[in-house]
């Protein structure tokens, strides 16, 4: 984050307690870092991060050559001289410049032609434009000569350091999403939006314009993720990797060489959702061998390559969907097709260009079934559990049953049983852990039944732990017990816990009467589990 600091706070009030000093021009030489790439090409456009553009001062050139800018004059890429009095030219005499500004979506532009006068010098004024957006300078067709330097003159700001950090935050503030945010954690966001642009607009002190700096820069830091979402981060990531947000790069997370060793293994989740501001993603995934490639088909293939620049489209038209900025990739169905792995090897931008990314975030729920139980756990995050019953689980090797304790907060690596009606739940992530403690592991995917492993299970009504059939996976982010040397063909529950082996004898089980998982007669059931003619029943 960029701090206001208080030595740059002590020059701008130096400057301002100059009293009654005239505003003096400022003459600054247009240079390659005052061109950025921009979301939009209007007055209300905003920075998504630097360019890169050719700078040809004291260069021989010929007509058609740029002495600053882009070649192709692209649209979006350009240095914004609004509020400037003029351009300053200088170079060979007689030269006639091309000066290309404001270009918009339909290629149309405003050109203007100063030709340097006797002395090597030319201006241009642009007081007339409401904003002024350089594209590009070029030497005019059919001319050739040198341009020794380009010059912008703008009237001095005492404010302009400060406002040109709060400009730049409130850029990033606008390239923001509200997909997934907490109502509050958006609109503490746009307060602060439209705070900083008040003060932009009319300035009461530096201090004021750092604070409104800093307050977007908070706003944006503090996001809450709606509950099922939570962001990818570069911890997941088995080794450092490139992570990028709200800036123009090439690569927003991983290796540019997509390293086979080098990944964020995301199976345990349903989806990943990347948010773009400017320009296409490109996800490289499951990389299989040091030169693996997506081939013509998911049997002929050792690398998922989604990327309209390809040549074999069927991962991307299997995996991924796209709604206006927002693409997601169903990493259940990915993980379904590649052996349990959905392994993130890295994005880069599509058509080997640039893209900003805003966001990179990961979606799951918690899915119970018509037993009313299940098993959960995070490998990476820390979670809360809602509208769910969970429970930590010890293994008593002496009775053979695990133990049973209520928890709210999951910490990650730690696996608990839930119970609840048959349905989805969504958990909210990235909690403060409670400190637990359970025998049940986390799968990452790869677990395989060898006769240690006990999954949670409901055979003839008996809800317990049952060994995994030999060569079986089971699913990355559900729980197990792994109990070496062991012979059981079931582990039950001890205590009263709400969870136990349920025995509902036949007579009983026609009678039309009801009884709690613990086998007793409710006359009134609450709201929960309950055994009715032999079924588990949801009140």
């Amino acid at each position: 984050m960029k701090k206001f600091t208080k030595s740059l706070l002590t020059l701008v009030l130096l400057v301002l307690a100059v009293g009654g000093a005239k505003a003096q021009d400022v003459e600054t030489e247009v240079s390659a870092d005052m061109f950025h790439t921009w979301q939009g090409y209007d007055a209300d456009a905003v920075i998504t991060g630097d360019a890169d553009v050719e700078i040809n001062y004291g260069v021989a050139l010929e007509g058609g050559n740029v002495v600053c800018g882009t070649g192709s004059v692209f649209n979006t890429v350009y240095a914004d001289f609004t509020g400037g009095s003029k351009l300053v030219f200088e170079g060979t005499k007689d030269l006639v410049l091309r000066v290309m500004f404001n270009r918009q979506a339909d290629n149309t532009y405003i050109e203007k032609n100063p030709k340097l006068d006797e002395n090597g010098k030319a201006e241009l004024d642009l007081t007339a434009y409401s904003y002024f957006h350089l594209n590009a300078i070029k030497i005019n067709w059919g001319g050739s000569g040198t341009v020794t330097t380009v010059k912008l003159v703008k009237p001095s700001d005492p404010y302009e350091v400060p406002k040109a950090l709060l400009k730049a935050a409130l850029d990033k503030a606008k390239l923001q999403n509200s997909f997934a945010k907490t109502t509050e954690s958006w609109n503490a966001l746009q307060n602060a939006i439209t705070a900083g642009e008040t003060e932009y607009a009319d300035p009461t002190s530096a201090e004021a314009l750092g604070n409104a700096t800093t307050a977007i820069e908070n706003a944006i830091a503090g996001f809450e993720y709606q509950d099922g979402y939570t962001a990818l981060t570069k911890e997941m990531a088995n080794a450092n990797v490139d992570y990028v947000l709200n800036s123009n790069t090439g690569l927003p997370f991983g290796t540019s060489t997509v390293d086979m060793n080098v990944y964020a293994e995301l199976n345990e989740f349903d989806q990943f959702v990347v948010l773009s501001a400017a320009g296409e993603p490109r996800f490289c995934m499951n990389r299989l061998t040091a030169d693996g490639q997506i081939g013509v088909d998911l049997e002929n293939s050792k690398m998922i390559d989604i990327n309209p620049n390809n040549e074999f489209t069927w991962a991307t038209e299997k995996y991924q969907t796209i709604d206006e900025k927002k693409y997601t990739l169903d990493l259940k169905k990915i993980a379904a097709d590649w052996n349990g792995l959905a392994r993130l090897n890295c994005i880069k931008g599509a058509h080997y260009g640039n893209v900003t990314v805003t966001d990179m975030l990961l979606y799951r729920t918690i899915t119970v079934g018509e037993t009313g139980y299940a098993t959960f756990g995070s490998a990476s995050k820390n979670t809360k559990v809602n509208g769910v019953k969970a429970y930590a689980a010890i293994y008593n090797n002496v009775t053979g049953k695990v133990a049973l304790t209520e928890v709210t907060n999951v910490p990650a690596g730690k696996g608990v049983i839930i119970e609840a009606a048959e349905g989805s739940y969504k958990p909210t992530f990235d909690v403060a852990p409670e400190d637990i403690a359970s025998d049940l592991k986390v799968s990452d995917g790869t677990v395989t039944g060898d006769g240690s492993i006990y999954v949670l299970n409901s055979v003839g009504g008996k809800v317990g732990f049952y060994p995994l059939k030999s060569g079986n996976k089971l699913e990355a982010g559900k729980a197990y017990l792994q109990i070496a040397g062991s012979a059981r063909g079931f582990i039950g529950f001890e205590g009263a816990t709400g969870i136990n082996e349920v025995n509902v004898n036949k007579a009983a089980a026609k009678t039309g009467k009801i009884y709690n998982l613990n086998g007793q007669i409710v006359s009134k059931p609450s709201k929960g589990l309950f055994i009715v003619d032999g079924k588990v029943v949801s009140f």
